[in-house]
């Protein structure tokens, strides 16, 4: 009898260890849906939160493009004679400008027809312009407008431009925020001379 009792209580306690063997693995192997919808909604909040941060980048871009596009800064020429020509720079945006060229450019035609090279600023020119500041550019440019568009128009009149009304096109490279922006400024200019200057308003 006393070597049943052992036994037995042997066969209880291996039973025991078997059940509590058995409970463990299953659940170390048995998935707990429970946990795994928590995970899921982890993953579920994350790509949620990755796609507002990419709508918002787009948003961004998107409303950058738009203001470069209809960036408010204006230029327009005050007065040229041969080797020093002026304009006026109005600067409306909340951004610092800075002018990396200017060239002049034929408006009387379908394609580009440029009168002069595009001109850096010198040295001793500084052509940048703070936000709402407005500000005259001084620049030479290479070769003379008027002389270009006389060698390029075949014309009856030996005086030909003088006196007449040109529309002309100043064409700007902005350097803004690291990003160049290329301008253009249609303008009406009377060319008297050896001298340009505004025509109408």
């Amino acid at each position: 009898m006393s070597a049943i009792l052992p036994t037995f209580a042997s066969v209880i306690v291996g039973a025991i260890v078997g059940s509590i063997l058995t409970w463990y693995l299953q659940r170390r192997w048995t998935h707990d849906p429970a946990a795994e919808v928590v995970e899921l909604r982890k993953e579920v909040a994350a790509i949620h939160e990755q796609f507002v941060e990419f709508k918002q980048n787009v948003e961004m871009k998107e409303k950058e493009q738009a203001e470069f596009e209809h960036f408010p800064v204006n230029f327009s020429l005050n007065q040229g004679v041969p080797g020093n020509y002026v304009g006026l720079l109005k600067n409306d945006s909340k951004y610092k400008v800075v002018v990396e060229t200017i060239q002049i450019f034929r408006g009387d035609v379908d394609h580009e027809s440029q009168l002069t090279e595009a001109v850096k600023p010198r040295p001793t020119d500084d052509w940048r312009v703070e936000p709402g500041a407005s500000k005259a550019l001084y620049w030479g440019p290479q070769y003379e407008p008027i002389g270009m568009l006389k060698s390029l128009v075949q014309s009856s009149d030996p005086n030909f431009p003088s006196g007449k009304v040109i529309p002309m096109v100043l064409v700007l490279m902005l350097n803004v925020e690291g990003k160049r922006l290329p301008k253009k400024y249609p303008q009406q200019v009377l060319m008297q001379g050896n001298q340009v200057t505004p025509w109408g308003p």
